[in-house]
């Protein structure tokens, strides 16, 4: 039964390529009638009425009448839906609410309709069809993927809407418990458990034993190389469970499922002795020893992702990367065409966008160019009208035009406004760390003279190095006890960071040094002359050489 529903999946997936790449000829039109198909749903909305949305609103007149806005404006709505409200944002029925991470401080709540459901599954599969097209031009097979993305909904609101990630959302809205098998080499109860750890070995115990596995996905880079550096480190356990069936000891299951999973995991002795030959060879085990058919690999692609290809290279072997999805909680913004490609091309059915030049981005009223108007090498902010019931909302998305595809811009991913640091997607900010600097001196009763953060790499993680200047009145301070403050504080200023710290970051460390040492090694005078002197950035790009700080520092923590 798999076979002809896998073949199915893929007729549609070249469907609906098909049909965007016609669009790509006519993005001009298609943006205008995006529009009026958005204005059809949200315009008798609660919001709709606030914003004096109406039918036939033309696009110069849906610029001039509604004003930019970020999710604060849109926080009320998500909440009167969370209470249960009906007709918020749009005339459907919300079926659940996708949470972001938390990447700026506060988790958001996008409703989910069947309508913006529908949409987004389109975009999925016509990057699926150019995934198909890609593996064709250069003669690689398709098959099966492994992605580990969490299927497992957080719970309800006080209104009795579901909510959870946008994968678990996605994953239950497309009756995934049912065509899971279809696509992965396990079944739905995997990509339900709630523990990452536990998750990914279960999701390994299934892999192992499917020759047809292919393609190996990551929402991001350093989650691919989570994948990889977890691999690696559980070998011993998953030769150990392949040599004798079943599942491990330690997996939290209820009683049926564990039954049910038991009798799905046969032992596999051949298999067992396959691995430890190759183990004891090469004294670890790579995914393209496991699975040496693997066509490709999954996740985002671009100028941001750059400065993981080559730890990516070196963790999986020479494999084709490709993007997928250019998206968040919030929209999907565009489709990759092909194989190793960091640019994606505008997904001009999915919303209608605006953007925001480099000179604008200071004004108070910016005004934005449409997908038509950019100009390639140009930086510009994005802005979204969606199905979601999003008008004119500014993610604070920075991306560089880099063609055309068609008469459809092509855009890349550089950063998010303001900066940020990510050693796992979840970007902090310098505000963030501002706020956790701050609780920490408050805390200890101590002044930070001077302050910066980096990432630190280790292997396939990357841990967060805080370099801190103390005043030279304060009396003396563990290292250690700082890193864990500040490890506390940064939880609490950005819950992306405190929900990636238990299963993906390492813990922090921190440096200290005496006064004036950053600002010389940084190169940044120590008597402030400028604005932007006045308030340095403490998120320290392009990873300062640590072996000249280690010199430098007066103490480390662990």
């Amino acid at each position: 039964m798999s076979l002809p529903l896998r073949s199915l999946l893929m007729q549609a997936s070249l469907y609906q390529a098909a049909r965007f790449e016609k669009n790509t000829h006519y993005s001009r039109q298609a943006q205008t009638s995006t529009l009026q198909e958005i204005l059809k749903y949200s315009a008798p909305s609660v919001i709709g009425r606030a914003l004096g949305l109406r039918l036939g609103m033309d696009v110069d007149a849906f610029r001039r009448q509604i004003p930019l806005h970020t999710y604060d404006g849109f926080s009320p709505f998500a909440d009167r839906i969370a209470h249960g409200e009906k007709g918020i944002t749009s005339n459907q029925h919300v079926l659940c609410l996708a949470s972001s991470s938390g990447t700026t401080g506060k988790r958001k709540m996008i409703p989910i309709t069947r309508k913006s459901h529908a949409v987004r599954q389109k975009a999925r599969l016509a990057a699926a069809g150019y995934l198909v097209r890609a593996l064709r031009n250069k003669a690689l097979s398709h098959g099966r993927l492994m992605v580990t993305s969490s299927a497992a909904m957080m719970g309800e609101t006080e209104g009795g809407v579901p909510f959870g990630y946008t994968s678990a959302c996605s994953h239950s809205l497309n009756r995934s418990k049912y065509s899971a098998r279809v696509v992965t080499p396990y079944p739905f109860d995997v990509m339900a458990i709630p523990n990452v750890r536990q998750r990914h070995i279960m999701s390994f115990l299934f892999a192992i034993r499917d020759p047809e596995l292919r393609f190996i996905s990551g929402s991001f880079p350093p989650f691919l190389l989570q994948i990889a550096g977890q691999l690696s480190e559980e070998t011993p356990l998953l030769i150990s469970m392949l040599r004798k069936g079943g599942v491990p000891d330690g997996i939290d299951l209820d009683g049926p499922t564990r039954k049910r999973l038991n009798r799905m995991l046969p032992a596999d002795p051949n298999r067992a002795d396959f691995l430890e030959r190759i183990l004891e060879t090469k004294q670890t085990l790579k995914p393209l020893d496991i699975w040496p058919g693997l066509s490709a690999l999954c996740t985002s692609s671009g100028v941001a992702s750059d400065p993981y290809l080559p730890r990516i290279a070196k963790a999986f072997g020479p494999l084709p990367i490709f993007g997928g999805l250019y998206s968040s909680t919030e929209a999907i913004f565009g489709i990759h065409t092909d194989l190793d490609d960091g640019s994606a091309t505008l997904a001009v059915n999915t919303g209608f966008f605006e953007f925001i030049p480099k000179c604008q981005w200071h004004a108070s009223n910016p005004e934005t160019v449409l997908a038509h108007e950019v100009v390639v090498g140009e930086e510009y902010r994005i802005v979204t009208t969606n199905f979601h019931g999003l008008m004119r909302y500014d993610i604070g998305d920075i991306v560089r035009i880099t063609g055309w595809h068609n008469s459809a811009p092509r855009l890349t991913f550089l950063r998010r406004r303001g900066g940020q640091l990510s050693a796992v997607h979840e970007m902090t900010t310098e505000a963030d760390i501002d706020q956790a600097l701050s609780e920490v001196m408050s805390l200890r009763g101590i002044t930070f003279r001077d302050a910066g953060v980096t990432l630190e790499s280790g292997g396939t993680t990357q841990r967060y190095l805080w370099m801190l200047e103390l005043e030279g009145d304060t009396p003396p301070i563990n290292p250690d006890i700082l890193a864990s403050d500040l490890d506390n504080a940064l939880g609490r200023s950005n819950i992306a960071y405190k929900n990636r710290r238990e299963d993906y970051i390492p813990p922090p460390r921190v440096m200290l040094f005496s006064p004036g040492a950053i600002a010389q090694f940084l190169g940044r005078s120590t008597e402030p002359t400028t604005d932007d002197q006045l308030k340095p950035r403490r998120i320290l790009y392009g990873t300062p050489d640590l072996i000249t700080l280690i010199e430098r520092g007066t103490s480390t923590s662990k």
